[in-house]
């Protein structure tokens, strides 16, 4: 249990979409990303076979180091700063961070971490929401998100979703307010909507 007060004052627990601010997009700058010391699948719930520190190398100018923010994605890692880890560990959750190091230029060195969500959960209504479609087995193109109770911890990952999607608590959310942390969006689930192209 965190340091935090998840709870609204009648004792229930709300939840949001926890989303990547595209201001910060860093993917198109990628040069190279080294995963030969971390070999992982994203949904898992074991801990990662991790070698040690992998590299993250990024062509960036000296103008674009403000993309690297609190929260962002780069491929299909999700990688966090230390002051996001250390909110997130004060919550209820089950997570790993994999420490990253990204290299800027010929100077730059800045150490991040990957975020592994290891909590997930089978907690999606499909009879109750919309969705184009399914790819491999899995739920895509979602326009109308129901869930059929709420996750016990404050950051999970949606079980059996095309798109990663993760849920975090309002207590976690305003956690994460507090400390003016960047990178991310918050999207209540109501308004949660998925692009269907592409989707059978």
């Amino acid at each position: 249990m965190g340091k935090y007060d998840f709870k609204t004052e009648d004792g229930s627990v709300e939840f949001e979409i926890l989303t990547f601010d595209p201001s910060y997009t860093i993917t198109q700058y990628l040069d190279w990303l080294n995963m030969e010391d971390c070999q992982f699948e994203f949904y898992d719930e074991s801990p990662w076979p991790v070698r040690g520190s992998f590299s993250v190398l990024l062509s960036l100018e000296e103008s674009r180091q403000n993309l690297l923010s609190d929260f962002f994605s780069c491929g299909f890692l999700t990688i966090v700063s230390e002051r996001f880890r250390q909110v997130v560990e004060e919550s209820r959750s089950n997570v790993e961070f994999i420490p990253v190091t990204i290299l800027c230029g010929e100077t730059g060195e800045f150490r991040f971490y990957g975020l592994h969500i290891m909590s997930i959960c089978d907690v999606l209504d499909r009879d109750a929401s919309s969705f184009a479609g399914l790819k491999y087995g899995m739920v895509a193109g979602i326009t109308s998100l129901k869930l059929k109770s709420a996750p016990t911890e404050d950051i999970v990952l949606l079980k059996d979703t095309f798109t990663p999607i993760m849920i975090v608590s309002d207590g976690l959310q305003n956690a994460i307010r507090k400390q003016n942390l960047r990178g991310m969006d918050f999207v209540p689930l109501e308004k949660y909507r998925e692009d269907t192209s592409g989707v059978v």
